[in-house]
């Protein structure tokens, strides 16, 4: 019975540090978009906060509630359950600080402990030395205040603006899902690679309240990052105006997705067949439905991503070769003879 006790108490205060977490997220998000540079030390100190509640809960989800416990509180567990179960009741337990948590996952080589050490986060098809040196400014902007009162400085306000929503878009992101990974929280599947199934965005819009949601995206800082990352996730080399929300965010035919575009803004994504714009001379950045275009007359709608304009696409069905051309022009330079004896103009929407 103690057991079970023990089990209980230990999951809830395990569930209620995922809760704090998030919730001081949301408000935090909020708070910064408000506050004045004189009180923006308040959100860095918030932040570090929500760091070390976030890797408590990810500790305990992933190697143990014990894990986070200090040695006297293990110790008494280990000796004393009777003992242990009152402190938990009595909320007198002690568990690690921000730098031994740090150490455990180095020892444990967690993904997590690499990301704090080096700044560097893997994302994809490449990796993001973003945070390098972020987790350590901010100890010890936040120790310096703390612990001797010292205010920032001018230089360190855009800094800690900036590395705050870097914080959030891609370290503590990843966290949560990493977690919701674990719990099972139910997802669409789209990708092999789950970065691409749960991106970002995707994360802090399940996981946010609307409010700091829609304060954190509205930030140029996180468009300007979002757009980095959709370029290298695009199997072309560049990010597009996605048609659903008009940011530069559009992962157009992203790398072994077999034809999937997905917005790393908004979340929109469809699945598409590429080709060449004859109007704009680009390569892969008209999109068109190639499983309907044969019973359609060969000839269908499309749209380049690249000059934003629609075209028309004609696929010869005797040897597939595929030709775009404007709306009210005409194919220029057959491949082959049956390209143009097969062809028959038409209207399309």
């Amino acid at each position: 019975m103690i057991e079970i006790n023990i089990n209980n108490k230990e999951n809830e205060i395990c569930r209620n540090l995922g809760e704090k977490a998030i919730h001081l997220l949301n408000k935090t998000i909020i708070d910064i978009s408000n506050c004045s540079d004189d009180d923006l030390v308040y959100e860095l100190v918030h932040i570090q906060i929500v760091i070390e509640l976030m890797l408590k809960y990810y500790i305990s989800v992933f190697y143990g509630f014990d894990n986070i416990l200090n040695k006297k509180h293990k110790n008494i567990k280990d000796h004393d359950p009777v003992a242990y179960l009152n402190n938990l009741n009595c909320t007198t337990i002690h568990t690690l600080g921000y730098m031994e948590l740090v150490v455990f996952l180095e020892e444990k080589k967690d993904f997590f402990g690499y990301v704090v050490k080096d700044g560097v986060i893997p994302f994809y098809v490449a990796e993001y030395d973003y945070l390098h040196d972020t987790f350590r400014k901010f100890q010890d902007i936040r120790n310096n205040y703390v612990h001797l009162g010292i205010d920032l400085g001018i230089i360190e306000h855009k800094w800690i603006r900036d590395e705050y929503y870097e914080v959030v878009l891609v370290f503590l992101s990843s966290i949560m899902r990493k977690i919701d990974e674990r719990n099972g929280i139910d997802r669409l599947i789209l990708f092999d690679n789950n970065d691409l199934d749960d991106t970002p965005v995707d994360v802090l819009k399940r996981c946010l309240t609307n409010a700091a949601f829609n304060s954190i995206r509205s930030k140029s800082y996180i468009i300007d990052r979002l757009v980095e990352i959709a370029e290298d996730a695009s199997d072309m080399m560049g990010s597009y105006k996605c048609r659903g929300c008009s940011e530069e965010t559009l992962v157009l035919n992203i790398l072994d997705s077999e034809g999937i575009s997905k917005c790393f803004y908004c979340g929109d994504f469809f699945q598409a067949a590429y080709t060449h714009c004859a109007i704009c001379n680009s390569t892969g950045t008209v999109t068109f439905d190639d499983l309907n275009i044969g019973c359609n007359g060969n000839v269908m709608s499309g749209y380049c991503y690249e000059c934003e304009t629609r075209v028309k696409v004609y696929k010869c069905p005797i040897c597939g070769n595929i030709y775009t051309y404007s709306r009210d022009g005409v194919i220029e330079g057959y491949i082959d003879d049956c390209c143009l004896e097969s062809f028959l103009d038409r209207d399309v929407s």
